[in-house]
């Protein structure tokens, strides 16, 4: 995509969301439903201490800690963090 093509996406864009917020078409008609007993649980992935972790500031067991300290249920120990 050249760089006019991608200008005239932007400007589109742009104006349909304007457009949309003025005429209130933007806003939500009625409340959404909802599925009882169902909960989002949050999850961390080990890549979001990348430099700690290969830094040697941090060790995976230091990233599990922190997660739960801070509430995060679940973490996606990537295999290369693994020692050895």
């Amino acid at each position: 995509m050249d760089t006019a093509n991608r200008r005239k996406f932007l400007v589109g864009a742009l104006g349909a969301a304007a457009v949309s917020v003025t005429t209130g078409t933007a806003n939500a008609q009625r409340k959404v439903a909802r599925a009882s007993g169902v909960r989002v649980k949050l999850g961390l992935n080990a890549y979001s201490f990348n430099r700690p972790l290969t830094q040697g500031s941090i060790t995976l067991s230091g990233v599990v800690d922190y997660c739960a300290q801070h509430g995060i249920d679940a973490l996606d120990a990537t295999g290369y963090y693994f020692p050895g």
